[in-house]
């Protein structure tokens, strides 16, 4: 059954279980003249050890204005090929960076750090893209991505440069007061300074011990001042950061099966006409205490446009509009 013909939960005051650090692996590849002379992009080893088992020998390297590479995945070299194929077609340079995401069946996100640690402009493409698309707003800057190595200025006062490229493009749409939104959910209050080009507030990170000395932080801006913050190790591996426990403090509001709304019905007919304001209600206890059971233990809270939960499963969703499955 479709999630959103259910109740919406409210974001404000929602609290849910983990569900990782994010949704498919990912990991950093900073370029090297000797897989440019080669022709092959090599993959970390913790990478392939943890998932080069799943990755089949042809694959499809995606990239967000949909534009897609057939290459081929050397089991043996631990390497992918066509890399001068994916320099070519976007005038890359030799010190560039790939942000790879695997996202099952053979098939890699690949997106781009060229302009100073920032994202590049992909242009656009006549073909139809085989798979679903990641959409950026080249205008407002949502979903452009840029990297901040870890040391001086961050371990100092908590401050990271914002690469000249992404503040020419998307410095005026940043506003003053921003939040940064962890890949466990946590949410970090922050900053923006015109003046010194820098975002603040990030020696929060130094005192949870999330980050330490040259790791990378990759920030992605969604607009209204909201950066998803991913956080990489030397080797370029995203961290798997664990979920903050809180209280549930009654917040979650179930979404129940056609059976229990029926039977709900002919015990409650004179509660009907409340329930339709229910979407609005951000104070609903949770009801149904066998559904419940296990959003009761472990619980962080996340900042998104949409979540919604039904019979223990927990839907997002997402900018294109479909629901994912982001928990059970």
């Amino acid at each position: 059954m479709t999630p959103g013909f259910h109740q919406r939960l409210n974001m404000d005051a929602l609290s849910w279980i983990d569900v990782g650090q994010t949704k498919f692996p990912r990991f950093l590849r900073f370029l090297k003249p000797d897989e440019i002379s080669k022709d092959e992009l090599k993959i970390p080893e913790i990478f392939v050890t943890e998932y080069g088992g799943e990755i089949p020998s042809k694959i499809t390297l995606q990239f967000p204005n949909g534009h897609e590479i057939h290459a081929i995945y050397k089991r043996e070299d631990k390497s992918v090929s066509k890399l001068g194929l994916i320099l070519t077609e976007f005038n890359l340079r030799p010190d560039s960076v790939l942000l790879c995401c695997y996202k099952g069946n053979g098939n890699f996100l690949i997106c781009i750090l060229n302009d100073g640690n920032s994202e590049i402009d992909y242009g656009k493409i006549t073909s139809r893209p085989s798979g679903e698309l990641y959409r950026q707003d080249a205008k407002g800057g949502v979903g452009w991505k840029f990297l901040s190595l870890v040391i001086g200025s961050i371990h100092r006062d908590g401050g990271a440069d914002i690469p000249s490229k992404f503040i020419k493009r998307f410095g005026n749409k940043i506003p003053e007061v921003l939040i940064y939104v962890l890949g466990n959910g946590e949410v970090i209050p922050g900053s923006y300074s015109k003046a010194d080009k820098k975002l603040y507030g990030l020696l929060a990170l130094f005192k949870k011990k999330l980050v330490n000395l040259f790791n990378i932080l990759m920030f992605t801006y969604c607009g209204n001042g909201r950066f998803e913050l991913c956080i990489f190790d030397k080797n370029g591996i995203e961290k798997t950061l664990e979920a903050r426990e809180a209280d549930i403090n009654d917040n979650v509001i179930i979404i129940e099966s056609d059976d229990t709304e029926e039977s709900d019905e002919s015990e409650d007919s004179d509660d009907s006409e409340d329930s339709d304001d229910s979407e609005t209600d951000v104070n609903c206890a949770v009801t149904n205490d066998e559904n419940a059971g296990d959003v009761k233990g472990h619980v962080i809270k996340l900042y998104v446009p949409e979540i919604y939960l039904y019979e223990n499963i927990i839907f997002h969703l997402n900018t294109f509009g479909r629901f994912v499955i982001i928990g059970l």
